[in-house]
């Protein structure tokens, strides 16, 4: 990934540990993602798009793992899904106020709303809501990239018909939501312009105190204590 382009993981990788950031983003120490969980989630998401594009998806559900067809279960009769699609799995590449930095990622869906008005981004979780969700990068970027972006979509919209939605749709359906209004633009572009420059003025990359309890499965950590030696 370019130096000058950022994703909600870069963010929220520096925020958990600096170190991993490091090995991730500096080195470019890149593992593949191989558990469960992770192939969990990238069946749901893709099993979503096709059904959100109009395909039929039956064939593919009943040859499906018996979790994913759980999980399925969960979320086919969501309330959500029944409002106007906008976009699935939305690529964005969105510069971040007059700065020379980039945003990109890709949006799960985008929902309208007719009878409230609002343009929902929804993203599904088939692992656990963050903690606390107003406090990571996903929804700021998510919200500001499809703001600063909607026009690319044929759309007019204003900054308070905008919400961002966590949907955590295995075991049972969980969500939180979150607002967009006007005076968040200016606020979510000093928020991420003055998180890189933390980020980019870094010269020492200290492993978090937290880091064993947030990141228990990661994957740096036999380098991670190698290094520390």
């Amino acid at each position: 990934m370019d130096k000058h382009t950022f994703n909600h993981d870069k963010f929220n990788t520096w925020k958990n540990c600096p170190r991993r950031y490091f090995y991730k983003y500096i080195r470019e120490l890149n593992w593949p993602e191989l558990s469960d969980d992770y192939k969990l989630g990238v069946s749901i998401h893709r099993l979503m798009d096709y059904y959100l594009r109009g395909f039929d998806v039956d064939n593919l559900v009943n040859n499906a793992d018996q979790d994913v067809q759980e999980v399925w279960n969960n979320i086919k009769d969501y309330e959500l899904l029944k409002n106007k699609v906008i976009a699935t799995e939305w690529g964005f590449n969105c510069r971040i106020g007059k700065t020379n930095y980039w945003l990109n990622g890709r949006i799960d869906a985008i929902f309208h709303d007719k009878e409230s008005g609002k343009y929902i981004i929804a993203d599904w979780k088939t692992g656990i809501i963050p903690k606390n969700p107003e406090e990571t990068f996903q929804h700021i970027i998510y919200l500001y990239a499809f703001y600063k972006c909607h026009k690319d979509l044929k759309l007019d919209i204003k900054p308070e018909n905008l919400m961002f939605q966590y949907i955590k749709v295995s075991n049972q359906i969980d969500t939180f939501s979150i607002d967009f209004l006007q005076n968040k633009i200016t606020q979510y572009e000093d928020i991420l312009a003055n998180k890189i420059n933390e980020i980019e003025s870094a010269t020492n990359f200290i492993k978090s105190e937290n880091c064993e309890k947030i990141l228990r499965d990661c994957q740096y950590k036999y380098l991670c204590m190698k290094d520390n030696d």
